[in-house]
């Protein structure tokens, strides 16, 4: 007689789940297109950028700053990254222009994540 394990077919189900939101998450990242220097510079000083968000890693000084553009109506329509080895050094860069922008905190981790799950998981 054949006996079926009751968290079978559920830990599979969670399996593909999980791949399918991998892949799906890192698809999107990867397929970005990313903005070199040059391509950076001349976007912030074409005058359609509404807003410049840096956003710091917790590896400082590292980080990243995303474009705010407006479309034809003047509202905000699209978004664009551009990642950078020295946040301190972009804010500068950035004041030099008078171009205004936003530093977001930097993320901290969650102890949950950190040291509870794992242990759970072990």
């Amino acid at each position: 007689m054949r006996r079926e394990h009751p968290f079978g077919s559920m830990s599979f189900l969670l399996l593909v789940v999980l791949a399918v939101w991998l892949f799906m998450g890192l698809g999107t990242e990867s397929a970005q297109h990313r903005l070199s220097r040059a391509e950076f510079e001349s976007l912030v000083s074409g005058g359609d950028v509404v807003q410049v968000v840096i956003r710091q890693n917790r590896e400082t000084p590292t980080g990243e700053a995303l474009l705010v553009f407006k479309d034809a109506a003047g509202k905000e329509s699209r978004e664009q990254r551009y990642y950078v080895s020295d946040v301190n050094r972009l804010q500068e860069e950035l004041a030099e222009k008078n171009m205004d922008y936003v530093l977001e905190n930097v993320p901290v981790s969650n102890d949950f994540t950190t040291y509870v799950l794992p242990v759970m998981l072990a």
